[in-house]
């Protein structure tokens, strides 16, 4: 999970919605019409794969007005010709490169033990195609709604991993600030045992109420915990009863008007719905 996807939507009342332009607002004002925050997290996509096409404002930090190229063989650039990226990301990815730290110390540095800066960011690769799928980017039509969130809300274009390797660590910085030395999938994650305190427990200190909407259980992957029960809080709060739902609830209560003033949801992960290969990016 080297690339964290993360959209976050705030559900403002039609009076924002329909302020006219130059309308300013001091911090207060936002605050008090804010009624709904949702956070999604996807998975396994840098920047430059997933918006790096998207072209409705210039200064975007995008690969459309740049070339960019690597050597097929970083140690040799002159032996082999350059691999280009392009707008030609496939809704499949045809691989998962490994994304464990040391996969990925391998990918970046050349060794699993990095005590240089020597990049070579094709070192595991076998063929061509693998190594030019991973620098590929995809189109705004393959993208359409998070083209559609960024162009009206707020994109960020500077994004980074705060542990490079896998899944939960990430997510438990997302949501916590940190892994608390976790730098695998480990058994921690499964059973509650993260100590630190969450935004979860933040949340409900300070009585506002949230959700965790889940698909990660429930679907064919039958994958990750929903984040919130990583953590010890969750379990002894009994929040694990109450504040943790299937993701078909969040869909009633948006319909119904019903969220919580915090909605986390978790895709299901890792076969359609994630972005995680092989899932396709037209389903995520």
């Amino acid at each position: 999970m080297v690339g964290l996807k993360i959209a976050a939507v705030a559900a403002l009342s039609s009076a924002v919605l329909a302020a006219p332009q130059g309308t300013t607002y001091s911090p207060g004002d936002w605050k008090s019409k804010i009624k709904n925050v949702v956070v999604l997290v996807e998975e396994n996509r840098s920047f430059d794969t997933f918006a790096g096409g998207l072209s409705y404002n210039p200064a975007i930090d995008g690969l459309l007005h740049h070339n960019y190229c690597n050597s097929m063989n970083a140690s040799d650039p002159a032996q082999m010709d350059d691999v280009c990226a392009g707008p030609r990301a496939n809704d499949v990815a045809p691989d998962d490169p490994n994304h464990s730290i040391s996969g990925v110390n391998m990918q970046i540095f050349s060794t699993y033990h990095p005590d240089e800066m020597q990049v070579d960011e094709f070192h595991e690769a076998e063929n061509m195609h693998p190594r030019a799928e991973a620098i590929n980017y995809y189109t705004p039509d393959q993208v359409r709604v998070f083209n559609t969130m960024a162009e009206n809300f707020v994109l960020f274009d500077r994004w980074f991993a705060s542990v490079p390797g896998p899944t939960n660590p990430n997510r438990a910085y997302i949501t916590s600030g940190t892994s608390h030395g976790h730098g695998q999938n480990d058994n921690a994650f499964n059973v509650y045992g993260l100590s630190q305190k969450s935004i979860f427990q933040q949340l409900s200190e300070n009585n506002i109420t949230w959700m965790n909407y889940q698909n990660s259980t429930t679907g064919p992957g039958l994958g990750f915990n929903p984040d919130a029960a990583f953590y010890s809080w969750t379990a002894t709060s009994g929040a694990n009863a109450t504040n943790i739902a299937p993701l078909d609830q969040f869909y009633a209560d948006a319909k119904a008007g019903t969220l919580p003033q915090f909605t986390y949801i978790n895709p299901e992960c890792c076969s359609y719905q994630s972005f995680h290969p092989p899932s396709p990016i037209t389903l995520g």
